[in-house]
């Protein structure tokens, strides 16, 4: 369902939005609805919460001064004392459902990494996908092992490689097939 809307926009933003549609082939009402959305569904939420951007570069380098362990427990520390409270704040309850959801704004949004969540007979397979090296998988594994384990009380196994992270379990009476 949409809503028709009236805004009024300063002369440079319309003038940019033009330019982003031509660049991108798509009409400047596409661009703007995506735009509000990424707004309400991410950059209000995060601002409120202390997230900040911070370049590709400036991460590798910064996980470059870890070894793939201290990578690893860094994650786990995010998956407690990071991803539990962001979820409370924007869906109340910490479950399965609301996990997935975070970890798919983030990678809609934060641009560090691809997901992919798929489920089949009760068997769940989530996938992060980037390229940010080794201890990046590691941090993943940490964090999403954490998260699982710990405080969703699922039996899982998780694998690594230099740019993927995945986690497989099987859930009885899982409805999302």
């Amino acid at each position: 369902m949409t809503v028709i809307r009236t805004f009024r926009l300063d002369q440079d933003v319309d003038e940019g939005l033009k330019q982003i549609s031509e660049e991108e082939g798509e009409s400047v009402n596409v661009i703007a609805n995506r735009t509000l959305r990424k707004f309400v569904e991410w950059d209000r939420p995060a601002g409120k919460i202390g997230m900040m951007q911070i370049s590709r570069q400036e991460l590798v380098k910064l996980m470059d001064t870890l070894t793939v362990d201290e990578a690893r427990a860094q994650g786990s520390w995010v998956g407690i004392d990071v991803v539990e409270p962001v979820v409370r704040y924007l869906h109340e309850e910490m479950n399965l459902d609301t996990f997935v959801r975070l970890v798919d704004l983030l990678a809609r949004y934060s641009g560090r990494f691809r997901f992919d969540h798929t489920v089949a007979g009760g068997k769940h397979v989530m996938v992060i996908h980037h390229s940010m090296g080794p201890k990046w998988s590691a941090f993943y594994e940490g964090a999403g092992s954490r998260v699982l384990k710990d405080l969703l009380h699922i039996d899982m196994v998780s694998s690594t490689t230099d740019e993927i992270c995945s986690f497989e379990f099987t859930l009885e009476g899982s409805g999302r097939d």
